[in-house]
């Protein structure tokens, strides 16, 4: 994820110029784009480690700092919970 924003970041692409120049789907860059800007970095790391899925991590990217590093000191969760989660809020 990271790296789709560096590029983006270095070459002023719109996200539809970078989804086609990486071969990707438009709305797949966007959300890689959001979770890079507005994840934390717990909820990055457990991205990282395979603790969460990239979908959950687009969910919690959407809840507060607060939020999402008290869901990522949970560990490994699965999808399912953090819909749950993220729905009670």
């Amino acid at each position: 994820m990271a790296v789709v924003a560096k590029v983006r970041k270095e070459t002023q692409w719109s996200v539809t110029e970078l989804a086609k120049k990486l071969g990707e789907d438009q709305s797949m860059c966007s959300k890689m784009l959001f979770v890079d800007e507005h994840a934390t970095p717990a909820i990055k790391a457990r991205l990282d480690e395979s603790a969460i899925d990239f979908e959950s991590a687009y969910l919690l990217a959407h809840q507060t700092a607060a939020e999402q590093d008290q869901i990522a000191s949970l560990g490994k969760i699965k999808r399912e919970q953090v819909k749950r989660l993220v729905k009670g809020n």
